[in-house]
């Protein structure tokens, strides 16, 4: 799968600045989703899981540095800040807390696709979030294991009524020679039945009531 199939979604409380990251990501042909606070935020991602978030730090109500940690704790989507040009301090806090990247206002495009780009990479598979290549990759590993484990159950049930069958045909009727070295078989009377007894390799056969 290509890197700009990702979704992105930007988390800004700026609507012309949401706008603009949209125009920008949607012409790299990415799929895009903006919020305009965290309550917006967690109500999309618990129906749509982002790949990668865009987050402003300065934001009222929850503000980006809260969201990034409990995002990194509850996800494994990419984290990238959206600073302005003199907040270093919170570009280290977000960092700190789990942010993967950081971009500063006003931004150049070709700097952010880059860094888009670079942190999908890194993530493990682009445009998929790690989490869900892994929950991907085991339910593969569990279908060929299911797979497996009926085709040994056929195999098994085969095997068990071709030995039912040859146990039904060797109780029908006295064998005139041994089934294992190919001798003739002596039948003897016994207790509750027939005994037949190869001479050559000793192989038995009992027939019951007969």
């Amino acid at each position: 799968m290509m890197a700009n199939s990702a979704h992105i979604v930007v988390v800004d409380d700026d609507e012309g600045i949401r706008g603009t990251l949209r125009q920008i990501l949607e012409r790299e042909e990415f799929r895009v989703s903006t919020c305009a606070n965290a309550v917006e935020f967690w109500a999309l991602v618990a129906q749509t899981p982002a790949d990668l978030v865009l987050l402003d730090i300065q934001m009222p109500g929850e503000g980006g540095i809260s969201i990034a940690r409990r995002l990194r704790a509850e996800s494994d989507a990419s984290i990238i800040m959206v600073t302005g040009l003199n907040e270093t301090v919170d570009r280290v806090v977000g960092l700190e807390v789990g942010a993967d990247d950081y971009v500063g206002k006003p931004f150049d495009r070709r700097e952010l696709v880059a860094r888009i780009h670079s942190v999908l990479r890194r993530s493990g598979t682009p445009g998929i979030s790690p989490l869900s290549a892994r929950i991907d990759r085991i339910a593969s590993a569990l279908e060929a294991v299911a797979d497996q484990i009926t085709n040994v159950g056929e195999k098994v049930q085969s095997r068990d009524a071709d030995v039912s069958r040859i146990e039904d045909i060797f109780k029908a009727k006295r064998l005139s020679a041994c089934p294992q070295c190919g001798s003739g078989i002596a039948y003897h009377r016994a207790e509750s039945g027939s005994l037949g007894i190869c001479g050559a390799c000793g192989w038995t056969h009992f027939l019951d009531g007969q």
